[in-house]
């Protein structure tokens, strides 16, 4: 498992499989600051997913999660990609707000499903960005 900026893991399958189309961004000391995972979707070769986006606290409102799907975006453009997807939590608005503010439109709310029996704490939206 890899670490995130914010201390969390993430499987490290993903840096293995999508590496050509993932970032990490690093402070001044060299120190993890940021980080992209994505993909290009193969059912939709025109568009793209970005799964995981990390941003470090004290990094935050600096302008690096705009940058780094700013690069994203410029990783897939020349492979054909024309839109961009993301999910969030519907609780996550302060990413819902981020995600609008640099070009993302809500294409709606899934609602909560049901997980062995029991309703999930929240649904999901959905976001694409045309690039």
């Amino acid at each position: 498992m890899g670490r995130t900026p914010d201390g969390g893991a993430h499987p490290s399958l993903f840096l293995e499989h999508f590496a050509g189309t993932s970032l990490v961004a690093e402070d001044g000391d060299g120190e993890l600051a940021g980080f992209c995972i994505g993909f290009v979707s193969q059912d939709h070769p025109d568009e793209a997913y970005v799964h995981f986006l990390g941003v470090r606290p004290d990094q935050r409102g600096t302008g690096l999660g705009h940058d780094l799907h700013d690069h994203f975006a410029d990783l897939v453009r020349p492979r054909g990609v024309r839109r961009v997807r993301c999910v969030t939590s519907t609780q996550n608005r302060a990413s819902v707000a981020f995600h609008t503010a640099i070009g993302f439109v809500v294409e709606g709310e899934d609602a909560p499903v049901k997980v062995d029996g029991v309703d999930d704490v929240d649904g999901h939206v959905r976001m694409v960005r045309e690039i």
